[in-house]
């Protein structure tokens, strides 16, 4: 649900705003709303991760950024049958580098 109406709000936006505009809003809201959870921990004492989880977690979010910029650009600029296209491709690519990397079955 929340997918398909991202992909219609950045359509409307249209290419009003850049795609690298709207990656970071999307990341920082996220970043506001993880500190607002992180604050409302409920009491429970904070855990810093090690120098290798914090380098994980910094290249995730490198490469996600990367990626959103990506996804925006497409949204904005293929027709619909084209990007929902994109959207089905994501499933596919989840499922081969789980199996491919992580060992899933």
């Amino acid at each position: 649900f929340f997918s398909a109406v991202t992909m219609l709000v950045i359509k409307v936006i249209g290419k009003r705003v850049s795609s690298f505009v709207l990656a970071t809003w999307f990341h920082g809201s996220s970043g506001l709303l993880g500190c607002v959870m992180l604050a409302a921990r409920g009491g429970r004492t904070l855990q810093l991760p090690s120098a290798l989880d914090l380098s994980l977690m910094c290249t995730i979010g490198f490469t996600s950024f990367a990626a959103n910029i990506s996804l925006n650009y497409a949204y904005q600029n293929l027709p619909a049958a084209r990007a929902a296209t994109l959207n089905y491709l994501q499933l596919f690519w989840g499922f081969a580098f789980g199996v491919a990397i992580l060992g899933e079955k």
